[in-house]
């Protein structure tokens, strides 16, 4: 089970490492220039096929020399490019987004290509040595054809890389990404459509805990809760006949030495057991917290409605995203925090966010971010107004208080204008008085 954490836990660590899939193609492609060299000696030497070039030993070693030349220089530019667009996400959105476009396929697969053609290219450069002076004369055909292949591959990457990337910096297809995790993280998190009025407040505070005082297990590491193997808390605590309760909740940041866990009763080795489920970053993920979805969307939003950037219509294009994630969440069953084995034991405790927390995070900061911009009221009250027409009736207290909130700050707003007609008339009259004062006095 330990090894079970530890890949889960590197396999997250590495989906959104850039360097990824270019050693990949760096180790592959070496590979593959060697073997190919084997290849031309031992069976395309006295071949002819149209593909296989036809050229002198030498001249074969300056055109892969110049290929290899050339992808070292196309490549630079390519990271140089993917660095500027990062930054440019990161100012212009959040510095949360970069994650995202790290973890980007066509990103990787783009920079494999160009790393992957350099490194074939360098790699048959250093078989050509020995076979430039072969006393057979051997030219390398098909290497250098493959050579040539990848060229071709590269500029047509190159072509689908800059549309691609042209793309990935808009606002909706940032947005719009990141709604996708989120909703996948939604699926796994709570994949269950809710049947019938619940329970809303579900607490563990009247689970009978064991008589003996608990063990707390310390935080080795500092970091955000990123992931909890709650099946292995399970059948751990199953084992020893034991209770766990997971303190903190996923996305919460945890201090080094801070509780974690709370075991009865626990033996050493059980301990650290528990410990090693519980995996911790640098900074949070959408795996198993989909409210870091909504974290990332929200202050794209803000941003947005910042006086310095002033852009009301990408405040609405997340809030459009916000409103499918909200409907998609108003129907669903939250899981009961209180895990209990067949026989009715409760053997894990793990916290999770209720309906009225996504709530909150979802709409008070762009509420009190987008109250004076008529644009953002309109669309927060259609998205609250339509929630509440399609969210079951015990999770309508939330959204009804966002409707009371919203009104009471667009009216502390624009205290002395009641509708845009009001407005509109003050402001023409205003600008009508100011141009006759403007006559009167040019006349004196």
């Amino acid at each position: 089970m330990k090894l079970v954490v530890r890949a889960e836990k590197l396999w997250a660590a590495l989906r959104v490492q850039l360097w990824l899939f270019p050693g990949v193609a760096t180790i592959f492609a070496f590979v593959l220039a060697r073997v190919l060299v084997v290849v031309d000696r031992e069976w395309i030497e006295h071949h002819d096929a149209w593909f296989l070039y036809q050229g002198t030993s030498s001249a074969a070693g300056e055109l892969v020399s110049t290929i290899a030349s050339a992808m070292i220089t196309f490549t630079g530019v390519v990271f140089s490019i993917t660095v500027l667009v990062l930054q440019l996400a990161s100012g212009q959105f959040s510095p949360r987004v970069v994650r995202s476009l790290l973890g980007d396929r066509h990103t990787q697969a783009a920079m494999a290509t160009f790393v992957g053609t350099f490194v074939f290219a360098l790699g048959l450069l250093l078989s050509l040595r020995g076979v430039t002076d072969d006393a057979h004369g051997l030219v390398p055909g098909l290497s250098v054809f493959v050579a040539f292949m990848f060229v071709l591959v590269s500029v047509g990457m190159f072509i689908v890389y800059i549309h691609h990337i042209s793309h990935s910096i808009r606002a909706i297809t940032i947005i719009t990404r990141i709604g996708h995790e989120t909703r996948q993280s939604l699926e796994r998190m709570f994949p269950r459509v809710a049947q019938g009025a619940q329970e809303e407040d579900k607490s563990a505070s009247a689970v009978e805990v064991r008589d003996a005082p608990p063990t707390i297990v310390r935080s080795r590491e500092h970091g955000a809760l990123i992931h909890v193997n709650s099946n292995h808390l399970f059948e751990l605590a199953r084992k020893h006949d034991g209770l766990i309760e997971v303190m903190p909740m996923v996305g919460d940041f945890v201090p080094r030495d801070a509780p974690v866990l709370r075991y009865w009763p626990a033996t050493h080795d059980a301990l650290g057991s528990a410990l090693s489920a519980l995996v911790l970053d640098r900074e949070r993920l959408t795996e198993q917290d989909p409210m870091f979805g909504i974290r990332q969307l929200v202050d794209i939003a803000q941003r947005a409605l910042s006086p310095g950037v002033n852009d009301p219509s990408t405040a609405v294009q997340v809030l459009d995203e916000i409103h499918d994630l909200l409907r998609m969440v108003s129907r669903r069953d939250f899981p009961d925090p209180v895990r209990v084995d067949d026989a009715g034991v409760a053997r894990l405790i793990l916290p999770r966010p209720g309906w009225e927390a996504f709530v909150h995070l979802a709409l008070d900061e762009i509420r009190d971010a987008g109250a004076g911009s008529s644009q953002v009221v309109r669309r927060l009250k259609a998205l609250i107004d339509d929630c509440i027409d399609y969210a079951p009736a015990h999770r309508h207290a939330p959204l009804r208080e966002q409707r009371a909130l919203l009104e009471s700050a667009a009216r502390e707003e624009a205290p002395d204008a009641t509708d845009g007609t009001h407005r509109r008339a003050r402001v023409i009259g205003e600008s009508a008085a100011a141009a006759v004062a403007h006559r009167t006095t040019s006349r004196i």
